[in-house]
């Protein structure tokens, strides 16, 4: 466009307002493209010294508008520096806030113990880095540094703090992510819910499964061990499940270490620890948890699971041979 007079530019500009109906501050290519018919006219006057008296009233109009939308230029602009500021702090914040709820766990597939802790993860849908060892094997040089003391899986580590013993992993993961609670929480039920844990964990296990694999009088073993798992039936008859009508504290202990864990070393020895018929409530709840999606995810391989069995038992015989 040829700017020649300053009724010209005068007339160019009223008809770019009129043909883009918008506002000032919503486009970076008009208030640019005012800004060019301010400069031709600034030019115009340069051009034609002689004129600047007469053109006095335009120029000043266009030199205050120029600054004006110089102004709103520079104020957008601004503004979209700090909008992308505010969304790089954010940005970082969240970076933090993920590294201070970092959850890593170190467990190994045929632990009860560290199987459990997932599980109770998964129910409460927190993420977690997880670990896996073969600690019967070797024992890595990070598990050593977390669990100097017991040597042992599982290691749950959160905000860079280091938790062992599972019972006290699961009471802090609930006490934690409140959402799908798995303790009771009237104070005698969660006091029965850590009994009942306890005696599964040391009675049980030590009775049903370490006792039983030394033991020469082997029906005499087995009887002891159905006894105590008759306080099982007991507990479990009548709920459908240990913890009421949710999968709870104790369903996960129990859960983990019985049908899971036990019963896969009973069965590579050939004992059938629980039969439907002495144990028909113990086994309807075995096969109800089993439906349960996060239990299903952690359920050790079968076959796998009896082959490790057998090696314990073959390391618990040997050292009970040993002077």
């Amino acid at each position: 466009m040829k700017i020649e007079a300053p009724s010209d530019l005068l007339h160019a500009h009223r008809q770019f307002f009129m043909n883009r109906r918008i506002t000032m501050d919503s486009n970076y290519n008009y208030l640019d493209s005012s800004l060019w018919f301010c400069d031709q006219y600034q030019n115009f006057v340069s051009m034609n010294c002689f004129q600047v008296f007469k053109t006095n009233f335009y120029f000043s109009s266009y030199f205050t508008i120029k600054h004006r939308l110089l102004d709103s230029i520079n104020s957008q602009r601004r503004t979209e520096e700090l909008h992308r500021e505010e969304n790089e702090n954010e940005r970082g914040r969240d970076s933090m806030a993920e590294k201070e709820e970092y959850v890593k766990l170190i467990g190994s597939w045929a632990s009860p113990f560290s199987r459990r802790v997932e599980m109770a993860l998964k129910l409460k849908g927190v993420p977690y880095d997880y670990s896996d060892e073969d600690y019967l094997v070797t024992k890595s040089p990070l598990l050593l540094q977390l669990n100097p003391i017991y040597k042992k899986v599982p290691v749950f580590v959160h905000k860079g703090k280091v938790l062992l013993e599972s019972h006290l992993i699961l009471e802090y993961i609930d006490q934690t992510w409140t959402r799908n609670p798995i303790l009771p929480q009237d104070p005698y039920g969660k006091a029965m819910a850590r009994f009942w844990a306890k005696f599964v964990d040391e009675q049980v296990t030590l009775i049903g499964f370490r006792s039983l694999v030394k033991s020469e009088e082997i029906d005499v073993a087995i009887k002891e061990a159905q006894e105590l798992i008759t306080y099982l039936e007991k507990e479990i008859t009548g709920k459908m499940f240990f913890g009421g009508e949710t999968i709870g504290f104790l369903d996960i202990v129990v859960g983990s270490m019985i049908p899971f864990c036990l019963v896969r070393g009973w069965e590579g020895m050939g004992i059938d620890m629980i039969p439907k018929e002495k144990f028909p409530e113990l086994n309807r709840w075995i096969e109800k948890i089993k439906e349960i999606e996060i239990v299903r995810e952690c359920i050790p391989n079968r076959e796998k699971n009896i082959e490790h069995m057998m090696k314990i038992v073959g390391r618990i015989k040997a050292a009970s041979k040993t002077p």
